[in-house]
């Protein structure tokens, strides 16, 4: 059986479908675009929370003296602020009088809150694990954020 001519002229010409393709050859690249969007917010997302957590957490241990155990309450503040956080994931360093307690996720200084000298510098100091995962590629392997301020005690 065969094609005759008109119909096998009319086959090279036939678009029918072309569309259909393009689509198929450009969407994974434009889905990847904006997965990779979306995730690189989520990773901002997460660190604006941490130097928000971190903001907070300084200004407790600026306000802190007097108290038996100003780390304590200062990582306790930042866990709070840190909404969304996994809390033994966030690793606190703490720097008062010279003396740096941490990182771990519970921070304590028993007995420095009397000795804090006003007008002193203390430190707050915070990091978190990231991941930029985009259809199974890590983009951002041992990605850390990382977030730190430095207050006067008051």
């Amino acid at each position: 059986m065969s094609v005759p001519r008109a119909r096998m002229a009319h086959l090279g010409r036939d678009e029918s479908g072309s569309a259909l393709i393009e689509v198929a050859v450009a969407s994974p690249v434009l889905l990847m675009l904006v997965f990779g969007i979306l995730q690189f917010g989520v990773v901002m997302n997460a660190n604006v929370t941490l130097n928000d957590a971190v903001r907070v957490a300084s200004r407790n241990l600026a306000l802190s003296r007097g108290t038996p155990d100003p780390c304590s309450t200062t990582a306790t503040k930042l866990r709070n602020a840190a909404l969304n956080f996994t809390p033994a994931n966030i690793g606190i360093t703490i720097t008062v009088n010279g003396s740096s307690f941490g990182p771990s996720s519970a921070p304590s200084c028993a007995g420095q809150g009397t000795t804090m000298t006003a007008g002193a510098d203390a430190v707050v100091q915070a990091t978190y694990p990231c991941s930029a995962v985009v259809y199974g590629v890590d983009y951002m392997p041992g990605c850390t954020l990382r977030a730190r301020t430095t207050v006067r005690i008051e």
